[in-house]
């Protein structure tokens, strides 16, 4: 299956299946904006001290990643740089959004998101002991909304059956049939990244 497939490519590869889709998104991405410079918010765990590793509840932050990939390079290159490039923005996810904003001299916007207008989450229950089964492995669920904070988002929940992913968009911009074609762009970007030699180049992929 696709799912076994990428989690095997990602283990060739001594990266994450959450690389290897953040790669994938950001490659087509790119194709859809044409542009080689996307930044892409990723949810990442806000307990950045010991002194937060015993509080209760749901402490998450966004981290905008800048990704500038070029369909010159290698699959290989590209799955290497985006696994460094996210390691290295994990070492400074003490430094808040707040802070930063600041030291930007950028207003905040709470009724939208900062810095970047998609977002990919992944969320790892394979590994974390969570029981549970994908409905269908990977099963493009699109669902609208009016208002976010985000124009575009991504979410993959990783289960031991397979992964279930789901699409939220900002319906001002984005209808349902393109959601759902844009779903299938990705399914096939993300089978041939997968099934092809790193060092083909991204240009190549379908």
């Amino acid at each position: 299956t696709l799912v076994d497939r990428m989690r095997a490519f990602a283990g060739s590869e001594h990266t994450t299946p959450f690389v290897v889709m953040i790669t994938a998104w950001s490659l087509l991405l790119s194709r859809y904006a044409r542009t080689d410079d996307l930044v892409i918010a990723v949810p990442v765990d806000a307990r950045t001290g010991p002194d937060m590793a015993q509080m209760t509840g749901m402490l998450v932050s966004l981290l905008p990643l800048r990704l500038s990939l070029s369909e010159d390079e290698t699959i290989d290159a590209a799955i290497h740089r985006v696994h460094a490039l996210h390691s290295e923005a994990l070492r400074h996810r003490s430094y808040g959004l707040g802070r930063l904003l600041a030291d930007l001299g950028r207003p905040t916007t709470p009724d939208r998101a900062t810095l970047a207008e998609v977002t990919f989450s992944y969320m790892n229950f394979a590994e974390s002991g969570v029981s549970g089964v994908a409905s269908s492995g990977f099963a493009p669920l699109s669902s609208n909304r009016r208002e976010g904070k985000a124009d575009l988002g991504l979410y993959a929940s990783d289960l031991p059956g397979g992964i279930d992913m789901a699409v939220e968009y900002y319906a001002d911009i984005f209808d349902n049939d393109r959601i759902e074609r844009m779903a299938g762009h990705f399914l096939t970007l993300l089978s041939a990244l997968t099934e092809a030699p790193g060092d083909t180049a991204v240009s190549t992929l379908p």
